[in-house]
């Protein structure tokens, strides 16, 4: 049986999962998840894309992005390459680090990317790999929140649904 094409077009937002093969660990630790972010930002200059969430656990990752040009798979295969060579070369090994093909899930309105970029950031939270310290608006800029955990900081900005006027719904 074939497999399912991927939808890809120009300013399609998509929710972006890769597993360690037989769900093994694909970072070894902080040097590694440096590696991984310097090599998604040079997947975002190279390919056009844009990053608005991630969260990296021991296993497997999720990116909510957007791809300027109809070019996902191009941009994935260039990211899932490069990473795992990488990766292989800093620690003496080789073979296959990803689990299959990445799963991609087309993200069609605001209110599912709100939710989804909730579920990214509160992953660690759910797995015990961090704690929510709780929330709070930072005066200095107006409508940011911060959300601290104990091993990062993440600022989301308050925004407007375009499509109704009303605000969004934060994680």
């Amino acid at each position: 049986m074939a497999r399912p094409w991927r939808i890809e077009y120009e300013g399609a937002y998509y929710h972006i999962l890769l597993r360690g093969n037989d769900r093994k660990e694909i970072f070894y630790g902080d040097e590694d998840k440096t590696l991984f972010l310097e090599t998604v930002g040079e997947m975002s200059d190279r390919f056009e894309v844009d990053v608005f969430a991630f969260v990296l656990m021991s296993n497997h990752y999720h990116l909510l992005l957007r791809t300027r040009l109809a070019n996902l798979s191009k941009a994935m295969q260039w990211l899932g390459l490069i990473y795992s060579r990488r990766f292989n070369n800093r620690h003496g090994r080789s073979g296959h680090l990803f689990q299959g093909r990445f799963k991609s899930i087309v993200v069609e309105n605001e209110a599912y990317m709100i939710e989804l970029s909730c579920y990214i950031h509160r992953n660690p939270v759910r797995a015990g790999m961090a704690q929510l310290h709780g929330l709070c608006l930072r005066p200095q800029s107006p409508g940011m929140v911060e959300h601290r955990s104990d091993s990062s900081v993440l600022f989301v900005l308050r925004s407007t649904n375009s499509l109704s006027g009303e605000g969004a719904t934060l994680c």
